[in-house]
């Protein structure tokens, strides 16, 4: 096995040092009595456990707020009113080209729709304008 194989392990931390530095040892001591003293542990608990945002109370109130219909309805009412809102502003757009290409080729503004309509609805070119 090599070295640094030798050297890894599942304390579950670890502390990077070039090959051959004569911090390995030390650090690899410091480590060692801080896990012996049980401070190790305090100090995991501490940045780990005690000052984390989740608390076992968050744990039980979430499996208590299962997600229902009623939850979920303002996602789809705003999913609704946006491709209303979209149907409205294309059907706008709609009218407002339409219109303008009438004024451009002199035509009513029913037959500008309908070309419109009609290269819409192909999705090729209109022959006649």
């Amino acid at each position: 096995m090599s070295q640094v194989g030798q050297n890894l392990d599942a304390k579950g931390f670890g502390v990077a040092t070039p090959l051959g530095s004569p911090l390995r040892e030390r650090i690899n001591l410091a480590v060692l009595d801080l896990k012996e003293n049980g401070d190790l542990q305090r100090l995991e608990n501490k940045w780990w456990y005690e000052r984390s945002e989740c608390s076992n109370s968050d744990k039980q109130e979430t499996a208590q707020n299962e997600l229902s219909l009623s939850n979920v309805a303002g996602i789809f009412y705003i999913l609704i009113g946006g491709l209303v809102l979209a149907m409205v502003v294309a059907l706008i757009e709609f009218i407002y080209k339409s219109r303008v290409e009438a004024k451009r080729k002199k035509i009513a503004l029913d037959d500008a729709m309908k070309a419109k309509a009609r290269i819409s609805i192909t999705g090729g070119y209109d022959p006649h304008g």
